[in-house]
């Protein structure tokens, strides 16, 4: 059991599962997985658009979300604009060229979820969030 958890906490297998669905996106418009994830990032997060925000998330590194958020915006798919109130902040917004792009990922995601959750219950998922949920609180209590 705690060695099967282990192997869900890293995460690998559902690194490897997400560079599979999202590798034909990748090709198709040149990107990095970490530009996929930070335009998905930036499609869920409404105000919470700064590079600081994406950084709450943990999944990467200020250097890589610089780099990305540079990529991206040469690529038109995202704007940097300076915040009214505070010049240092900089918020990160989609453009429309992204719309297409942010389309095939979302629907890849929900293919992937859809083969993740294959056999699960609803009530199983709940159960399953709400002991996440706990994890995470847990671990971030601890650091």
């Amino acid at each position: 059991m705690k060695n099967k958890m282990e192997i869900l906490l890293y995460g690998h297998l559902y690194k490897k599962m997400s560079e599979k669905y999202m590798l034909p996106i990748r090709e198709k418009y040149d990107l990095r997985q970490i530009d996929i994830e930070i335009l998905y990032l930036l499609h869920c997060a409404g105000e919470n658009n700064t590079s600081s925000d994406i950084g709450k998330s943990q999944l990467f590194t200020k250097g890589h979300i610089s780099q990305s958020a540079n990529r991206l915006e040469q690529m038109k798919l995202i704007t940097i604009v300076s915040d009214e109130n505070d010049r240092r902040c900089m918020h990160l917004r989609l453009t429309k060229a992204a719309q297409p792009v942010l389309e095939k990922i979302i629907s890849a995601r929900d293919k992937m979820y859809q083969v993740i959750f294959n056999g699960i219950t609803e009530e199983e998922q709940k159960v399953l969030i709400s002991a996440v949920n706990k994890i995470e609180s847990n671990m971030k209590d601890t650091l």
